[in-house]
């Protein structure tokens, strides 16, 4: 191995990467190539310059993740991860190109002017998807129940009498709950028509009224659980 250094920028994509090889000193790369993205194949061409000298590589973060990270790594090669806000920052073209974008981040790792990110390993990264997933999923019941409100609330747009199939459904059920359901009726008809008659979008109405029967639903599940 000689003494020389090297700094390889690479551009990730999903089936391609491009990379720009920098020595030391000079502004342009001394080496450029588009490859598809095979872990094993860009851990070959990094390896190509490892073997000459010392060699740093570089990627912007985004949705590939750490793999190729860990793989340079395992494979013995120096790999960091630069926050995407801070590449953008860097970034003076108008126009983005991967080519300039790998010659930006070997730049910037050749200079060291961009904190890379500290990457977690595997557990802790699992352990993190895992949390996305949760939050992912509550967001998606919490939209679920926004639409079924809202298409619960359209029903008391209608007149206030329950009708037969709606007093064949309540055969049974407690009276405080049935006494609830005629409230929510009554009042919730009445603010819907004060609404509209305000000028308000029936749309705009109907979302008033469905945060207002989220309050008697919870009035519901209170009692019942008590």
């Amino acid at each position: 191995m000689t003494g020389k250094r090297y700094y390889i920028g690479m551009d990730v994509h999903k089936d391609t990467v491009q990379m720009a090889v920098f020595e030391e000193t000079g502004e342009e790369p001394i080496h450029e190539r588009r490859l598809a993205n095979d872990t094993g194949l860009l851990i070959k061409e990094a390896a190509r310059f490892s073997r000459e000298g010392e060699t740093e590589v570089a990627y912007e973060a985004g949705g590939m993740g750490y793999v190729l990270h860990r793989a340079m790594e395992q494979a013995g090669i120096r790999c960091h991860v630069l926050p995407a806000n801070k590449v953008a920052k860097k970034r003076t073209d108008r126009i983005k190109t991967d080519k300039r974008d790998a010659r930006l981040i070997g730049r910037e790792l050749r200079s060291k002017s961009i904190r890379p990110i500290v990457v977690p390993d595997e557990a802790d990264e699992a352990a993190r998807d895992l949390l996305r997933c949760q939050e992912d999923a509550g967001e998606d019941l919490r939209r679920m129940k926004q639409r079924l409100l809202i298409e619960g609330a359209w029903h008391y747009t209608k007149n206030t009498r329950p009708g037969k199939r709606l007093e064949q459904r309540r055969q049974g059920s407690p009276a405080d709950v049935v006494d609830t359901a005629d409230r929510a009726l009554h009042r919730l008809h009445k603010k819907y028509k004060r609404l509209v008659f305000k000028g308000k979008h029936v749309n705009t109405a109907v979302t008033a009224v469905a945060r207002e029967l989220a309050g008697f639903i919870w009035a519901v599940q209170v009692s019942a659980a008590a």
